[in-house]
């Protein structure tokens, strides 16, 4: 997670995955790819024989197109509804109780946490199926600010609420500038200035 985009190096991700399984004893659903969801590559992990179906967890962030769009650069105009239809193809051939699908959940203050965006999350993620949901909150970088505390609380409650599996995801390092997103936007200000 936050090391680039795996699915951008479909192959070569998905020989590390295979090497690990092979020789570790790490399991395939103990090991999760994040992604920001390249539909193309998704599809094509769908039907790949050769893909170890690890967990996934797709970089969601917003339900309503325009704002993802804003902060997301590969959003595409129907990515919303194009992940909704491959996230059912995938929960019908490989859900199960230990295999699941995770959208993460980048809380920032003002852009996409209050009980709006909750609400139509909810309705997201319960048209979809069984799919957990990791929220998080922003690490400081500048460019946007991390919600308080209980303001991430009731975003969760309200997903709750509705019987979606939440969980909320802590941020280590930030006191030495390296927790997500922290580290390359440092060294962009040191470079910068």
């Amino acid at each position: 997670m936050g090391m680039g985009e795996p699915l951008a190096n479909y192959v070569e991700v998905k020989k590390a995955l295979a090497k690990l399984l092979m020789y570790t004893d790490i399991g395939k659903t103990k090991i999760t790819v994040s992604t920001v969801g390249i539909l193309p590559r998704l599809k094509m992990l769908l039907d790949d024989p050769e893909w170890p179906h690890v967990r996934l967890a797709v970089s969601l962030h917003s339900v309503d197109q325009k704002k993802r769009a804003s902060f997301m650069p590969s959003t595409t105009l129907t990515f919303l509804d194009d992940l909704a239809d491959w996230s059912k193809a995938y929960l019908k051939k490989f859900g199960n109780r230990t295999h699941h699908l995770t959208f993460e959940y980048l809380l920032m203050k003002g852009v996409n946490d209050d009980k709006v965006d909750a609400k139509r999350l909810a309705t997201f993620v319960r048209s979809i199926g069984r799919v957990k949901v990791n929220i998080m909150s922003y690490n400081s970088t500048g460019v946007f600010a991390a919600p308080d505390e209980e303001l991430v609380k009731k975003f969760g409650d309200v997903l709750r609420s509705v019987g979606i599996d939440v969980t909320r995801r802590r941020s280590l390092g930030s006191d030495i500038y390296a927790a997500c997103g922290q580290l390359a936007n440092k060294k962009k200000a040191c470079i910068d200035g």
